[in-house]
């Protein structure tokens, strides 16, 4: 057999892909023991495989592994449940999907997971912040994914129940679930990997839970080998749950059983247990039949209070007259305008209530005076540029290697075959779990933080660049070759002008990951950045000035990431 036929055969590129990483390790192995790779920075991997057992035995590994299932388990079903009915329900009302579509999009792209402050005020620093974050991370896919699903039947298929005089619900239970099941099953996929990523991540910046905190634990330590082997074993968890995942969406009857059994066999209930957890239930419903009285106090508080029941009055005015006397808009941008003042009346209703501690609602007004105050000060835009300048380096370095690796696979089938599954099960880890080994490789400064960018922004370039170059014509391909472009030629004049779309988007995708890699960073460890204000605000309870300074980012995000499309043409793709 010869050598092309050796490397068309289907047990060669997964040799070489075990074959590579085997070498790597025995690289590494050498290069440390020879003073090339500083020890006391990175382990010898002889070392880090026997601290797999100590920190599974040392370090209850299985109680840390139960309590990071089950907060991903109990915010999925969430997102599951909610999800997919804000999906159906906004189906349902068209124009409701039309004035909020493009905010729960926005939403999606936003860095979520830096409102963990905000979480950890209300929540207070238990299992609750965590399941909410992954929850509030993890439902946008879930509801854009059943929109998706639901309107992508095809029409035929609704004029054949219509013509069987299905009811309403009769032609949504026999013809439109079914069909949208696949596209929805991709959404809570999705869903349940961003929850995984937040949960992770929020357990390591709080220092609370299960496997995120083990990672910081081992790092304060300065246990190189135990925190080399627990993102390993993180790593691990990522892919099993991602593979997992994978199974279900093939086999959806299986998601109810298996999300059953998994949690019954996960939380392991005792009697105590199930006391703790009646008492939860009791005291919650105890506290759901107090507020009415509640709110009775708080509208003889409010009478009391001139000043603040003008301030309630007069957006109730405003909402009145703008949904009775503005007939010259259109009425998605009525809805939208309603929905905004709706909100507004609603906030100032609980910043005036005393429901919540003091300031954690605050009114808008002082909210509006951070927004001003922050935007006017000088030190602000100093921090905005430390950030800025570690978002661009990493989106240029995780960018740039992104493309050209994407480009290889995406050209070569047998490396493709060999090594793009690694990029696509790392692809969903929890990139935070690095954090530590950044820090002990480029140091506590702006290094790290381009670091963590750079690893962020690079899987989703990579994978997207290499699906895409495995979708360009033939035809496209055979013209460079007859013209005899080199390699080069043919990346810059043939590959690259065909997949614009798809790096688009790749890029746009690692935008987002990098600003938040580079963000949550500098909450973790920093002394400048945006991410380094928001963790101050928090730490002197100044909310204010945290939720001007979180506004101005979501904006500043949205923005950029909208920006990267435009400058692509992606406008001009679309309509071609």
């Amino acid at each position: 057999m010869g050598a092309a036929a050796i490397t068309r055969t289907r047990i060669f590129p997964l040799a070489l892909g075990i074959g590579a990483l085997a070498v790597a390790i025995l690289a590494a192995e050498v290069l440390i023991r020879i003073g090339v790779i500083n020890r006391f920075i990175v382990p010898l991997p002889s070392q880090i495989a026997p601290a797999f057992w100590r920190v599974i035995v040392e370090e209850d590994i299985a109680e840390r592994f139960r309590l990071t299932f089950l907060e991903a388990l109990a915010a999925g079903v969430m997102i599951t449940l909610i999800g997919v009915a804000m999906g159906v329900m906004l189906y349902r009302l068209k124009l409701l999907r039309d004035a909020t579509e493009t905010w729960i999009a926005a939403l999606a792209s936003a860095p979520i997971v830096l409102m963990y402050p905000l979480f950890l005020v209300v929540f207070g620093r238990n299992a609750w912040t965590i399941i909410m974050m992954g929850f509030v991370a993890g439902l946008p896919p879930v509801i854009l994914k059943t929109i998706e699903g639901l309107a992508g039947t095809r029409r035929v298929l609704i004029d054949v129940g219509r013509s069987f005089n299905l009811t309403g619900p009769q032609l949504f239970i026999k013809i439109l679930m079914p069909a949208a099941l696949p596209t929805i099953f991709v959404g809570v996929r999705l869903g349940l990997i961003f929850t995984l990523i937040n949960v992770v991540g929020v357990e390591f910046l709080i220092n609370f839970g299960g496997l995120g905190q083990l990672i910081n634990d081992l790092a304060e330590r300065y246990d190189l080998p135990g925190t080399y082997a627990a993102i390993c074993f993180v790593i691990l968890v990522s892919v099993c749950f991602f593979v997992l995942t994978e199974w279900i969406e093939r086999r959806p009857i299986a998601l109810a059983i298996g999300i059953f059994v998994a949690a019954i066999a996960a939380a392991e209930p005792t009697a105590a247990d199930a006391e703790r957890w009646f008492e939860s239930i009791v005291s919650w419903f105890s506290s759901m039949a107090r507020w009415p009285e509640v709110f009775i106090a708080t509208i003889i508080r409010l009478s009391s209070d001139p000043a603040n029941l003008i301030r309630l009055l007069v957006w109730a005015a405003a909402l009145a007259a703008m949904l009775l006397g503005a007939p010259w808009l259109r009425p998605v941008t009525l809805l939208r305008i309603g929905i905004v003042f709706a909100i507004s009346l609603v906030w100032e209703f609980l910043a005036v209530s005393g429901w919540l501690y003091q300031d954690v609602v605050p009114p808008l007004e002082a909210i509006a005076t951070a927004v001003w105050a922050l935007l006017t000060a000088t030190d602000y835009y100093g921090n905005l540029a430390a950030t800025a300048g570690e978002v661009g380096a990493g989106l240029a370095i995780g960018g740039l290697s992104g493309i050209a690796v994407g480009l290889v696979l995406g050209i070569n089938r047998t490396l493709s075959r060999s090594f793009e599954p690694y990029l696509y099960y790392l692809g969903p880890t929890p990139k935070i779990i690095f954090f530590p080994v950044m820090i002990m490789w480029f140091g506590v400064g702006q290094g790290s933080k381009v670091a963590m960018g750079a690893i962020s922004c690079f899987f989703p370039v990579a994978l997207s660049v290499a699906a895409a170059a495995r979708q360009i014509d033939d035809v496209l391909i055979r013209v460079g070759k007859s013209f005899r472009a080199n390699p080069w030629q043919m990346a810059v004049k043939i590959y690259l002008p065909a997949m614009r779309h798809p790096v688009i988007n790749g890029v746009r995708l690692g935008l987002g990951v990098a600003i938040i890699g580079a963000l949550l960073a500098e909450t973790k460890l920093s002394n400048r950045g945006i991410g380094f204000l928001i963790n101050q605000a928090y730490s002197l309870f100044v909310m204010p000035r945290m939720y001007a300074m979180l506004i101005v980012l979501f904006v500043l995000a949205i923005g950029a990431n909208a920006l990267v499309g435009r400058l692509g043409g992606l406008a001009a793709i679309r309509q071609r």
